[in-house]
């Protein structure tokens, strides 16, 4: 062979393996509270991830955290603070110049996070140069950071704690992390929880999406333009309320998620996603999750696409609210196709309670997920571990160990409660259907087809029952079920 063609050969064979993805899941486990908050793919294939560690009693202990992955899984883990000051890294971007702006919270011990705080980091992820900017405010989360049209700096969407409210408030940057501009928006109403932001289709004006203004706590759209003028704001329809994204999906319609409660029912709320034109006032919903069980979106970003035909919706099966709960819980994800029907259900969990924070589409056509993770079983309070869970595009089409790959919900248990009897329905064969007391005993076991099945509890006494259904040693689904 001739050796210039080898040469090229070995030469395409090793770019495919540098950056060729991988499946991988791994822990980061320390005794302490661990979040991850935002994730970033690399050039390279690789990922960041974003977020915290410390313990909430001791303020001081709090470190920034990044984690960059290698698209085989292999991690390096780097923790930041300057002196006696706390950092929080809550948001990563990409700079003009290659390197990284992490924005944040800083605080000096008693004090949290009141400060905002910006770092620049180098592609090796050294600090290059930090600002800390007092805002008069007792605590600060950044929920989204946009680019300024011209590329000189930044549009900054916090959601701040002052005179014990939450408010919306902007604040403008340049590149060298000076502040430019601020605006609290306090006069809209007090307890207000910021979504998600997006740019209008030609730049000039920020729709920003969240709840507690004019007074109500149904979903809300703002408009404010790039000098920080209020503009108008319309009320979300169907109940929409917390954990809002939205993206643009054509030119004149965007994709919009959210919890959808139901006050009466609670275990009804449900994670929901529309294509809605920008008037938000017509919108067809489509709702995933199960009629008994509370479903989540995940906390800070849900859905992610690069292809139309190929979104990503993440949220949590199973959400308790505890935040350390004796539960189990699972990270759920669904790969959509355009018509935002489910093209493949993974759920992922029910060794621990898990919470989903945030989805990436990925350039491979898969997805990388962080969540939290807390071990119920070895009783560790206030120890939260980091969880990241990273599919390829082709477990999308195969499955991957310990994920059921389903096209719908696959079970649901109802009435709960319940008095003589209730209903299992399932949407596969051959699972396994169990039912223990409080004390672990196990009351019976049934092989399931997939149809409605009728479970005779006459002969129980009033309580709360754990039942688990499994498919081939796994745990599919499992919680509680309250006989009246």
């Amino acid at each position: 062979m001739n050796l210039r063609i080898l040469f090229l050969l070995l030469f395409s064979i090793l770019q495919f393996l540098l950056h060729a993805q991988y499946s991988f899941e791994f822990i980061v486990s320390n005794p302490v509270n661990e979040i991850i908050l935002d994730l970033y793919e690399e050039e390279t294939g690789g990922f960041l991830a974003v977020g915290y560690q410390g313990d909430t009693p001791t303020p001081e202990d709090y470190k920034g955290l990044i984690i960059r992955i290698s698209p085989q899984g292999d991690t390096i883990i780097k923790k930041y603070c300057i002196a006696d000051t706390v950092f929080i890294f809550k948001r990563i971007v990409r700079c003009n110049d290659g390197n990284y702006l992490i924005f944040g919270a800083a605080a000096f011990p008693p004090e949290f996070y009141h400060e905002l705080l910006i770092v620049k980091l180098d592609t090796n992820l050294n600090i290059l140069w930090y600002r800390k900017h007092e805002l008069d405010v007792k605590a600060i989360y950044q929920r989204k950071i946009l680019p300024l049209a011209n590329g000189t700096g930044y549009h900054i969407i916090n959601q701040v704690l002052k005179d014990y409210k939450w408010n919306l408030m902007l604040c403008k940057i340049n590149e060298n992390g000076d502040l430019i501009k601020t605006k609290l928006f306090s006069e809209l109403g007090g307890g207000q929880d910021v979504g998600d932001a997006v740019y209008s289709t030609d730049s000039s004006y920020i729709y920003i999406f969240g709840t507690g203004y004019n007074n109500t706590w149904v979903g809300s759209r703002l408009i404010i333009d790039t000098s920080y003028t209020f503009i108008y704001s319309n009320l979300l329809p169907e109940y929409a309320d917390l954990y809002m994204n939205a993206k643009w999906f054509t030119d004149s319609t965007l994709l919009f998620s959210a919890c959808y409660s139901y006050f009466i029912h609670p275990q009804r709320d449900d994670i929901g996603i529309s294509e809605t034109d920008t008037s938000f006032s017509n919108m067809d919903i489509q709702r995933y999750g199960a009629i008994d069980t509370i479903n989540y979106p995940a906390v800070v970003q849900a859905i992610d696409f690069i292809s139309n035909d190929s979104i990503f919706l993440a949220g949590t099966h199973n959400i308790v609210f505890d935040f350390f709960p004796h539960e189990a819980s699972w990270i759920s994800i669904w790969q959509l196709k355009n018509d935002l029907n489910a093209r493949v259900e993974y759920f992922y969990g029910g060794d621990a309670y898990y919470v989903t924070y945030s989805i990436i589409s990925t350039s491979d056509g898969g997805c990388l997920v962080a969540a939290r993770r807390y071990d119920y079983q070895v009783q560790q309070e206030r120890d939260n571990d980091i969880f990241i869970l990273k599919l390829k595009r082709e477990d999308l089409i195969t499955e991957i160990p310990d994920a059921i790959s389903i096209n719908k919900e696959p079970v649901m248990i109802y009435p709960n409660p319940g008095k003589d009897k209730f209903m299992v329905n399932v949407e596969i064969d051959n699972v396994l259907f169990y039912l223990y007391d409080m004390q672990g005993k196990l009351i019976f076991k049934r092989k399931l087809k997939s149809d409605n099945t009728i479970i005779n509890c006459s002969r129980l006494l009033p309580g709360i029952y754990i039942y688990t259904i499994t498919k081939e040693d796994r745990v599919i689904k499992g919680g509680k079920w309250v006989k009246l």
